[in-house]
């Protein structure tokens, strides 16, 4: 099981431009549907202690890796997850940061960004629409999004909310 859980998450991460938010629904698929290693709800509530902490997003592999298989597997899951993909990263850096043709530069950093923003911005869509089991829980989500884009509410202040929300029975 943490051979298989290493192997996924290896490909995932190499895949995964844009960062953790771009390999979750991937994630989701292989744990949830794929694997039966957790129920839906389980992986929500990941998600959701994931985006509460302090620290990188990426602590939902660690909780998956934790959920299949204790300590060894977040272990795997973590280095799964950040090592090959790091070491990617460094080599496609370095590659371009000594490329000669200065356009080339310029193209990548330019194509790059919106890429990797138009990724996160898909993966979080689905993401909402895969976890959000009722047409409220959708709703929520569509307007947590509107309040944290207009206002200066502070996202945590949102995830409280709808944790009480949930903890009353209202979703």
């Amino acid at each position: 099981m943490l051979l298989t859980l290493f192997l996924r998450l290896v490909l995932l991460s190499m895949l995964a431009f844009g960062g953790a938010q771009s390999m979750l629904p991937e994630m989701y698929r292989e744990v949830v549907h794929v694997e039966h290693w957790m129920s839906a709800q389980n992986f929500a509530d990941y998600f959701a202690i994931a985006q509460a902490s302090p620290g990188p997003n990426m602590l939902i592999v660690t909780l998956v890796g934790w959920h299949v298989g204790q300590w060894q597997g977040a272990v795997v899951a973590t280095v799964a997850a950040t090592v090959p993909s790091s070491i990617l990263a460094l080599i496609a850096y370095k590659k371009i940061y000594n490329h000669k043709n200065l356009n080339v530069k310029r193209w990548v950093q330019y194509v790059s960004a919106p890429i990797s923003v138009g990724l996160v911005v898909a993966s979080s869509a689905n993401i909402a629409i895969t976890l959000s089991q009722s047409w409220r829980m959708l709703a929520m989500s569509a307007a947590t999004v509107l309040l944290v884009q207009n206002t200066r509410i502070h996202p945590l202040k949102l995830i409280l909310l709808g944790g009480l929300l949930g903890a009353a029975g209202l979703f």
